[in-house]
């Protein structure tokens, strides 16, 4: 609220404010400090004011343009402005040098660290400059979300974080329309995150559930609040269509305007809204994704124009099942499905804002109709990726899928191309679709100038990757996943821009382009790499390597290099604390036996030593059986400094394991450990069933991938 007295006695002075509006006790927020601003109206005629250091005042006008745009931007969309019957007249943003939360966001006084609010784009990357964007979008739509509405319980946590988690890109999709948000960025940072963790048992839980104690409260802060919150209401603003989840939005926030609400308030207002449309009970549909946990994956098959539809919960790992802690609804779903084929091409909501080829999959199987009969053709389901679940198909439509992709792969939107890439390698892993499906479906991304498929496929490699690197088949996949980073590579190269004066998209899809021809042993990038980092060990004082390129441009320079480039980066790391962690990362990437073994001993009687072994493990197939060899060895020293966390270290190995040696030998330590406390020996036999899943991969997959791969790539 703002000050409206100030009362000057000697050296103090006392601050009286104006009553607050009615808000829940954790958004009040007081800042002492001898901080600078700069400040504008907006138009609304709220008093905008962004805080900082005095030496940051330069870096302010970025973060200054953004929240007040946006303050009006929001206000507009919810038809609710901030400043409601006047009581709101001002919002200050400060930065905090030193700030644990990262931001939080108090009535009118939203608080931000330093680097999460200031941008400089004289230094400072686009990425950096997207965070900030973002971050402000996320604060600014708690003033409605969380703030003039608040969840009731933080078992309903996701009324807050998954609706500002949505809509932050809504902001600044209206400052940046050219940045594409919702097509780039969005299922990345919210779909497919939240697949990710919904997908195992570890991690997952319901969106709803009873929580009390704080550990309990401060669980719920988790990508089931936030990501898969975010992600159910990408889906009901789709099966609702956007205009009717708007009206049911603006309703629920009129009506527990400084109140408490629960997830029924909010279903109930958007089933009212859809009164006149599909009458569609929101409450019964949407229990089933937030009342239990994970999310199912929908497997298809094809009887000319018909197609029969079946549901499972989905896991990553196929030996993975529900844990039993969280009360279920049977692991059924009401599911929106949304469908076109390769004669209709229909990838727009045209029927009221909702998508025309539109069924409910009622908590069992369902059957439609597509377009065409001609079982050449394909077809698609999820259109756009909006609703929450994976898609399986008969491999039939997944050839046919790829070859569209082949032919013309601008056919299918973005978001689609992604979601395509990201359930042929996830439902590949689960082992219910064969993997060479996945390698054929990105075939095509010699020819891709979108950055989400890019990027969708560099975060869906590592799991192939581990699989394959001890293994003759990984030569023939590195020189695949090399050629298909090439064109992209070849056709951005390093020449990035200041923020402000690259494309936006460009500029995100040259950092991927860079890794992954770096990575994959792609001789310019290497050369390049190698030069930068010669140039830094020249002058050691003077590192000119971008932030965004120096994990492969150290991992390559000492993966190809020499001794020099590995003991470079072991003297640096010793005194270069910035640097620190990016070096000891790519020391592992080093491809010399005796080296990796003397990083593992130098940093065995370490407070860093699992820190280490992790890196070591996950830089090669080399690093991992060396790794591995020294932990065994080397267990018992482990235990008596780290405790029972050793052991973690030794499960780790687990995810990657997948030959029948792989599992005697971590039989063998649990023979050899059988006094282990009862928690180690529970991931004992979990990470023995993980082995066992990977085993079960690789005879399925090994020799399939290695002869199509021989064939394709030519070797």
């Amino acid at each position: 609220m703002e000050i409206y007295q100030n009362e000057t006695d000697g050296d103090w002075v006392t601050s009286y404010f104006e009553q607050s509006v009615v808000m829940p006790t954790y958004l009040n927020a007081i800042v002492i400090s001898d901080f600078v601003h700069k400040e504008n109206v907006t138009k609304e005629g709220i008093l905008f004011r962004v805080w900082c250091r005095p030496e940051y005042k330069h870096t302010l006008d970025y973060a200054l343009m953004v929240g007040s745009s946006m303050l009006d931007f929001y206000g507009e969309y919810y038809e609710i402005p901030y400043g409601i019957d006047g009581k709101m007249k001002k919002m200050d943003m400060a930065s905090i040098p030193q700030f644990s939360s990262g931001a939080m966001e108090n009535w009118g006084l939203v608080l931000y660290r330093e680097e999460r609010l200031l941008f400089d784009p004289e230094v400072d990357l686009a990425s950096k400059q997207q965070r900030i964007a973002r971050i402000i979008g996320h604060e600014l739509v708690h003033q409605w979300f969380g703030n003039l509405v608040t969840c009731g319980w933080w078992s309903d946590l996701w009324l807050n974080e998954g609706f500002a988690r949505f809509f932050e890109d809504a902001g600044v999709h209206d400052i940046h329309p050219e940045w594409e948000m919702y097509d780039q960025f969005y299922p990345r940072d919210a779909t497919f995150k939240a697949l990710h963790s919904d997908s195992l048992s570890s991690s997952s839980r319901p969106v709803v559930m009873d929580v009390g104690w704080n550990n309990e409260i401060s669980s719920t802060f988790d990508r089931m609040s936030y990501e898969k919150g975010a992600s159910l209401n990408m889906m009901m603003s789709n099966f609702l269509g956007e205009s009717v989840f708007l009206e049911g939005l603006v309703d629920y926030l009129e009506s527990y305007s400084y109140q408490p609400a629960f997830s029924d308030d909010l279903f109930g207002k958007l089933t009212e809204a859809d009164a006149d449309s599909r009458e569609t009970d929101v409450k019964m549909v949407m229990d089933t994704f937030t009342l239990q946990a994970g999310y199912p994956v929908v497997t298809l098959t094809r009887d000319g124009q018909n197609i029969h539809a079946e549901q499972e919960l989905f896991f990553q790992y196929a030996y993975d099942e529900p844990t039993g802690e969280h009360e279920d609804l049977g692991y059924q779903w009401y599911v929106p499905l949304t469908w076109t084929d390769q004669s209709e091409q229909a990838f727009t909501s045209e029927c009221q804002d909702v998508h025309c080829n539109f069924q409910w999959m009622e908590k069992e199987p369902a059957d439609f109709t597509i377009t065409t009969g001609n079982t050449d053709h394909w077809y698609i389901v999820n259109v756009n990726q909006n609703m929450y679940y994976r898609v399986n198909y008969e491999n039939e439509n997944w050839e046919l899928l790829a070859e569209q992709l082949k032919t013309d792969h601008t056919v299918f939107p973005i978001r689609n191309r992604g979601a395509l890439i990201s359930d042929a390698f996830n439902i590949g892993k689960a082992q219910k679709l064969d993997h060479v499906i996945a390698l054929k479906i990105i075939e095509y991304l010699t020819a891709e100038q979108d950055y989400n498929p890019l990027l969708t496929t560099r975060d869906n490699l590592q799991y192939t990757v581990t699989m394959l690197w001890r293994t003759s088949t990984y030569a023939y996949f590195e020189s695949y996943i090399r050629h298909l980073a090439t064109p992209v590579y070849e056709e951005l190269g390093w020449n990035f821009k200041k923020a402000l004066e690259d494309d936006h998209i460009d500029y995100h899809r040259r950092v991927i382009a860079v890794e992954l021809a770096c990575d994959y042993g792609n001789t310019d990038c290497v050369a390049n790499a190698t030069e930068q980092y010669h140039a830094w060990m020249s002058h050691p004082d003077v590192n000119m390597i971008r932030d965004d390129t120096k994990d492969p441009v150290y991992c390559a320079a000492i993966r190809y290099g020499s001794d020099a480039e590995w003991q470079f980066a072991f003297d640096q790391h010793l005194t270069n604390g910035a640097e620190k962690t990016n070096l000891q990362r790519a020391m592992a990437c080093s491809r010399n036996s005796y080296t990796l073994q003397w990083y593992l001993e130098y940093y065995l009687e370490t407070s860093q030593a699992s820190t280490v072994i992790g890196y070591v493990r996950d830089g090669s197939g080399l690093g991992f059986d060396l790794a591995w060899n020294f932990v065994m060895e080397n267990f018992d020293s482990l235990h008596e400094r780290l405790g029972d966390s050793a052991y973690d270290i030794v499960w780790s190995f687990g995810n990657t394991m997948n030959t029948e040696k792989d599992k005697m030998q971590m039989e063998s330590f649990g023979r050899k450990y059988n006094d282990m406390p009862g928690t180690a020996a529970n991931d004992y036999y979990e990470y023995l069933d993980r082995i066992q899943s990977n085993i079960e991969w690789m005879d399925r997959n090994n020799e399939p991938i290695k002869t199509w791969l021989k064939t394709t790539t030519g070797l």
